[in-house]
């Protein structure tokens, strides 16, 4: 009898690798190489409501509005590099228009199999890195975006 190492493994049965994905954002060119993606998180409200004749005497728990947190994306900074310089413009004169960035998470063959929609996205925080003598691994940089909403699909 073979022995099975694995490799016969049908892939959906493994989980999807997190190093291979694309991001676009609305307003700026094609897609940007990011090095990392930090997805925002998703909060309900949770509202407890007890009707004053209710001998049961404990609270129902009702789910409420649900909220996102934030969004960053970071990647390295390159000589001649002007991804984020029309962006900075817009931003720090206040003309920024609210983004649509999609994340697409990609398989061992490069098509997506799973997109995550960031819907009416504007920056927060913008960090440039930071520099250290003793330290050789590359600039990078961060940017920081509020998310409204967002959608998932597979």
């Amino acid at each position: 009898m073979a022995e099975d190492n694995g490799a016969s493994q049908d892939s959906s049965m493994r989980p999807t690798p997190n190093n291979y994905f694309s991001v676009e954002i609305s307003g700026l060119d094609g897609e940007i190489g990011f090095q990392k993606v930090d997805l925002p998180s998703m909060q309900v409200e949770s509202h407890q409501y007890r009707a004053g004749n209710d001998p049961a005497g404990y609270d129902v728990k009702m789910p409420g509005k649900p909220s996102f947190g934030d969004l960053t994306l970071s990647k390295g900074q390159f000589k001649n590099d002007t991804t984020y310089d029309d962006l900075y413009k817009k931003i720090s004169s206040n003309t920024f228009e609210r983004a649509t960035i999609t994340i697409k998470q990609l398989d061992e063959q490069g098509s997506p199999s799973r997109t995550y929609t960031c819907k009416m996205c504007y920056p927060t925080s913008w960090q440039w890195g930071s520099f250290d003598a003793n330290d050789s691994s590359p600039t990078m940089e961060s940017i920081t975006f509020s998310v409204e909403s967002m959608e998932l699909e597979n």
